[in-house]
């Protein structure tokens, strides 16, 4: 029974040990965000601890399991090795994401999500990026590789002496130990014991809403948005002919006068790029209308962010003014 109790305790040690790693990257985040936030408060970080708890008991569970299931063959040298492994690797992953927004935040404006690695168009784009942003910001890289050494240096360690018999009690102790372990997942990973599980809508209890962010952490976010749909389901009530007979786009228009060449027309096409378009992209077969006017228009296939919401678009482009000078137009 000792070396289950010794294994017990270096699992508490583990998980309290990322409990703190994620707080420093809180830190670092508003470090490297400073100008981005006011008005910071310590509530700010200690309600990010039950966002943190959610996505360490999640994305440790297989871990928790293996380090409290009963049986004398986790005592083993082999079978500690692979476990300490598999928490550097497993939690390293999930880490890595928040460095990713010391950066990118400052492009969007909020923590990222699932839809940063799954974005159309992304999968033709991110060969390009990641060396690009790697030598821009080099010294993020170098924080990470710096903390990824560090956080296998300093995970907690753990030795056991010789294999140990149990009797049935303690056996059904170790059984009734490994299922509220596992009961615990399930707790600390819907954020306790409220009807719906916590929400990245909730961090706004521990922060105004503008320091959310700061609450939250990029793991957390990601795994919130893993099953969010992404096309919508193509409905069918009409055929073609039936839609034609009740209103078509199409119109004819004829004019002897000579054609005024005097009027200018600007298409904004927002989250279109370029990829999306069929004239550059034939297969696609999107945008058979635009393609038209395109070979007779000035196309700007490259377009270059000036804001972070929608608004902001239209004084960017009519006037030349982009909100990124501090205040929208």
């Amino acid at each position: 029974m000792t070396n289950y109790l010794k294994s017990l305790k270096i699992l508490l040690k583990r998980l309290g040990y990322l409990l703190v790693t994620y707080s420093l990257l809180r830190l670092l985040f508003l470090l490297f965000q400073w100008n981005s936030f006011s008005d910071v408060k310590l509530m700010n970080f200690v309600g990010g601890i039950r966002f943190d708890l959610s996505v360490i008991f999640y994305s440790n569970i297989l871990v928790i399991i293996l380090h409290t299931i009963p049986g004398n063959f986790k005592y083993s040298n082999g079978y500690q090795k692979i476990l300490k492994h598999l928490f550097y690797w497993i939690n390293l992953i999930f880490l890595s994401t928040n460095f990713v927004d010391f950066i990118y935040y400052s492009f969007t404006g909020k923590r990222s999500t699932w839809g940063l690695i799954t974005a159309s168009g992304m999968e033709q784009e991110i060969g390009g990026l990641l060396p690009s942003f790697a030598k821009q910001y080099w010294y993020v890289l170098l924080t990470f590789l710096v903390f990824a050494f560090l956080l296998w240096k300093f995970i907690p360690k753990v030795y056991f002496i010789s294999k140990q018999n149990i009797n049935l009690k303690q056996s059904l102790l170790q059984i009734f130990i490994f299922i509220i372990a596992t009961g615990s997942c399930i707790l600390f990973g819907r954020g306790g014991t409220q009807r719906k599980p916590i929400r990245r809508v909730d961090a706004i209890k521990y922060a105004q809403s503008k320091n959310s962010p700061i609450v939250l952490n990029t793991p957390f976010c990601i795994l919130k948005t893993l099953n969010r749909k992404k096309d919508l389901t193509l409905l069918t009530y009409f055929t073609e002919k039936e839609l034609d007979s009740l209103y078509t786009p199409l119109k004819n228009v004829e004019n002897s006068k000579a054609f005024n060449k005097k009027n200018v027309v600007v298409f904004i096409l927002e989250s279109f790029g370029d990829e999306s378009i069929s004239y550059s992209n034939p297969e696609t077969g999107n945008t058979p209308f635009l393609d038209s006017l395109i070979t007779k228009s000035l196309y700007f296939k490259n377009g270059f962010a000036n804001g972070r919401v929608s608004i902001d678009a239209v004084p960017s482009v009519i006037s030349g003014i982009p909100s990124i000078i501090g205040q929208p137009y």
